[in-house]
């Protein structure tokens, strides 16, 4: 194949496209596509990263460009593969110019050959996690939009923008961040994979940053338009420092959300425990990729926040894990007062607990089941003497002797009688039995339940039955 007889350096940081839109520049042609239609290339293959098209550009350069090269980006659909990692569309950007306008400046002077070939494109300024520069510390500047817009003519957009003094604000001040130099690691290959924010595609880590920082920073009901690039610099920043701690931080964090459901402010809705955060994710975006960051809230939510059958936590809740004394008093038809004393009476809920609201005083599905079934299959006093068909003078007897316990014993902190468990009246009746001797025969001058049960429970010898 021949090669051009003017090229440009690639330099280490550049992107093909930039490459590409240069070698136009510095071959005198009107514009990128211009100068891939005279070359027999295909420029959007080029865009798209296809090798083939680019080993045939870089081989007019006389460049040897190994399949490995870093500076690659292939295109996937709506994603873009850069060195292993995989950047959505939203979070890859270069359509427009962004910019450092320090580091234009020194291309500019320290370039040679054609005035529009010196200056090029970075690959971190396409990356819109990415928005300070790390030499000269300050914001990455966005060119207005214009008609060279989306045509990848990078040298084009920047002699434009070289050309209208009005489009040159100064760039603000802003040392990058450590979230921005992650991401720059893993954007070159330069970082090992160690934590769970290293599991996730990286435009999922940034995006979890940027949403965990923002929420953290700014409450979970935050407005995205409201923010600023400084605003995105420390929030993804904050959240960063959050999630780089491992899936455990991320968890204390959404936990920590659910204030707001405790101190009786919400109800069990995604939306109003979790915010935007819930909305981006259930929504506004169903990318598969976020799935186990979903798996994660949904789980948290569950185990801290009683949903039931009907609630919706990125998707149907089938199951409930937790009751509140609201949602257990309608399943079994329990006032909700009757069922916080019998709660209080096990030691299943504490006396702070009395300060709560109904819908707010949290026990576990099996825990409230097995109380409710012990209360509502025992008896009173009442009921249990006649159903032992002892006496008032033998059941007081029996019960303060502690030979029939109580299920639910009485108490002023409760208002609750003592409720006694049938499973108890029939253990203590086939006890009794174990006495009978003989038929029973009504000449035989045989003695009556209670004076049978004296007699067991003082013997002569002095000794209590067992």
């Amino acid at each position: 194949m021949t090669t051009l007889s003017i090229t440009v350096p690639f330099h280490d940081d550049e992107t093909i496209a930039s490459y590409a839109s240069r070698l136009a520049a510095a071959n005198y042609a009107s514009g990128v596509r211009e100068f891939c239609g005279h070359m027999g290339l295909n420029h959007q293959k080029l865009i798209d990263g296809e090798p083939e098209e680019v080993a045939r550009l870089m081989a007019l350069a006389d460049y040897e460009l190994r399949s490995s090269d870093k500076r690659v980006v292939k295109r996937n659909g709506l994603f873009h593969e850069i060195n292993g990692e995989v950047l959505a569309r939203s979070s890859f950007l270069r359509s427009r110019l962004r910019h450092c306008p320090h580091c234009l400046a020194e291309d500019y002077e320290n370039g040679s050959g054609v005035v529009t070939s010196r200056p090029y494109g970075r690959l971190a300024w396409c990356v819109t996690f990415i928005r300070t520069c790390p030499r000269h510390n300050v914001l990455l500047q966005l060119t207005e939009r214009s008609s060279l817009e989306g045509g990848h003519d990078i040298a084009a957009m920047i002699a434009a923008w070289q050309r209208d003094p009005n489009v040159h604000p100064p760039a603000a001040r802003c040392i990058q961040t450590d979230f921005e130099s992650y991401v720059t690691e893993r954007l070159w290959g330069r970082w090992d994979r160690r934590s769970w924010l290293d599991s996730l595609p990286l435009y999922v880590a940034g995006k979890m940053c940027e949403m965990v920082g923002a929420t953290i920073r700014l409450g979970k009901r935050f407005v995205f338009d409201d923010l600023s690039e400084m605003d995105w610099v420390d929030s993804a920043q904050v959240g960063f420092e959050v999630l780089c701690k491992g899936e455990d931080a991320f968890r204390s964090f959404l936990e920590g959300l659910h204030s707001d459901f405790w101190d009786g402010e919400g109800d069990t809705g995604g939306r109003h425990l979790y915010g935007r955060l819930y909305e981006r994710l259930a929504y506004e975006s169903d990318d598969p990729a976020f799935d186990c960051v979903r798996a994660i809230m949904r789980e948290v939510a569950l185990s801290s926040i009683p949903f039931g059958p009907g609630d919706d936590m990125f998707g149907p809740v089938i199951e409930r894990r937790f009751h509140t004394i609201q949602s257990a008093s309608k399943e079994f038809n329990l006032h909700p007062l009757t069922l916080r004393k019998l709660l209080l009476k096990v030691g299943v809920i504490g006396t702070s607990a009395k300060d709560l609201t109904p819908d707010r005083i949290l026990v576990p599905k099996d825990v409230v089941a097995d109380v409710v079934a012990k209360y509502t299959s025992g008896m009173n006093w009442s009921k249990a003497w006649l159903y032992l068909n002892s006496g008032r003078t033998l059941w007081n007897t029996l019960t303060h002797g502690g030979y029939i316990p109580r299920a639910f014993a009485d108490g002023h902190e409760t208002g609750l009688g003592p409720i006694y468990a049938k499973s108890d009246l029939d253990a203590f009746l086939a006890r009794m039995k174990t006495m009978v001797n003989q038929e029973f025969v009504a000449c035989a001058k045989l003695t009556s339940f209670s004076k049978t049960v004296s007699a067991v429970l003082v013997p002569p010898s002095g000794s209590r039955f067992d």
